[in-house]
């Protein structure tokens, strides 16, 4: 079945964001190329400043962003880019609710990847009706 242009564009545009912010903080992190965004308050400066400071999560954000992107530029893997990028959209969504206060970024966000998720669903039938052992 051919997927609808609309949700094409939609994936693709999607998959590059995430996929594009993935190369970027790879290079800060490994390189020290680029700075990262500047926050609009001081919480939400204090939350980006201590991620980074365990030199554990933007590496692992980086490689999420890589491979729920890199997932999402194509048809047959996009099911697995939205289960991938799940958890991040939603960290997302109530980093800009609670500490950015601009939470219109993060709504549009996860109403994007929900859209996305909504649109592949048949494929994630499987994981609600796997057969339980007798």
């Amino acid at each position: 079945m051919q997927e609808p242009r609309i949700v094409t564009a939609a994936r693709w545009i999607f998959g590059l964001f995430y996929f594009a912010n993935g190369i970027g903080m790879v290079l800060h992190t490994l390189f020290g190329i680029g700075t990262p965004p500047s926050q609009p308050t001081a919480e939400a400066g204090a939350f980006t400043v201590a991620l980074t400071s365990s030199h554990f999560m933007d590496p692992l954000v980086s490689l999420v962003y890589l491979v729920g992107g890199g997932a999402l530029l194509l048809r047959r893997s996009a099911p697995l880019g939205v289960i991938v990028l799940t958890p991040v959209v939603v960290a997302i969504f109530f980093f800009h609710a609670t500490l950015s206060g601009q939470w219109i970024w993060g709504s549009v966000n996860l109403t994007w990847l929900l859209a996305l998720a909504w649109q592949f669903r048949s494929a994630f039938y499987p994981l609600w009706t796997y057969p339980a052992r007798s």
